[in-house]
């Protein structure tokens, strides 16, 4: 099997989705049950969120992997890889039947705090307070 993500950066708040687009290519001939892609240091913080099917003997699909984020993400660049696995196995390694392995890298970015949002409220609020009566004198003296 063939896998390529393109979007292999992604950027990630808490509560949230991210989503990885990929083209999946079964080389084998012969039809795969997809069961699960596996990662390998797959940041703690995402949870995959998966639906098996069947990737047609000599078929390519499209599709797209999401993962649900935490949250309380770790902040800052995490890089793991993925690889798309069947549950049907080779007859002569008898090893399960995979796809290369994919680098990806995901960037968690913490939310607001309630404290910024509201130093943001509030000098928004001031600015109109102070601008206000400014604004109706400008108009009195027309």
């Amino acid at each position: 099997m063939d896998l390529s993500i393109p979007n292999s950066f992604q950027t990630a708040v808490p509560n949230s989705m991210v989503n990885y687009q990929y083209t999946l290519t079964n080389t084998i001939g012969t039809d795969l049950p997809i069961t699960i892609f596996v990662g390998l240091n797959l940041p703690s913080y995402l949870t995959e969120q998966f639906v098996p099917f069947t990737l047609l003997a000599n078929s390519t699909v499209n599709g797209t992997l999401s993962f649900h984020v935490a949250a309380n993400p770790t902040p800052g660049l995490q890089i793991f890889a993925m690889e798309a696995a069947s549950s049907l196995h080779d007859p002569d390694t008898g090893l399960s039947y995979v796809s290369n392995m994919v680098p990806l890298s995901v960037q968690a970015v913490p939310e607001p705090s309630t404290a910024l949002l509201f130093a943001i409220g509030l000098t928004g609020a001031i600015f109109l307070v102070r601008t206000w009566p400014l604004a109706l004198t400008a108009r009195r003296s027309d």
